[in-house]
């Protein structure tokens, strides 16, 4: 590929173009860190807004029965939709 004069591309697109072939000019294994960061980030962040928005406690008082019946309360409300 040639790269463009900037002379000729007083914006940088021709610039901005090669960085773009380049990316996909990456092997299998780079594309999947890539990926795996990517979607990562995007994981933590929609978990994180998710965690802040969705807050609710449970007070069990240290009793094992409680927990298991909220336990079981819970994941009724989840299979439910």
């Amino acid at each position: 590929m040639t790269y463009p004069n900037p002379n000729e591309d007083p914006l940088g697109l021709g610039t901005m173009m090669v960085a773009v072939n380049n990316a996909f000019a990456m092997t299998a294994g780079e594309k999947a860190i890539a990926g795996g960061l990517a979607l990562g980030a995007t994981g933590a962040i929609v978990g994180t807004i998710i965690g802040a928005v969705a807050k609710k406690k449970f007070i069990i008082g240290g009793k094992k029965e409680k927990f298991h019946d909220l336990q079981g309360e819970i994941m009724t409300k989840l299979v439910k939709k």
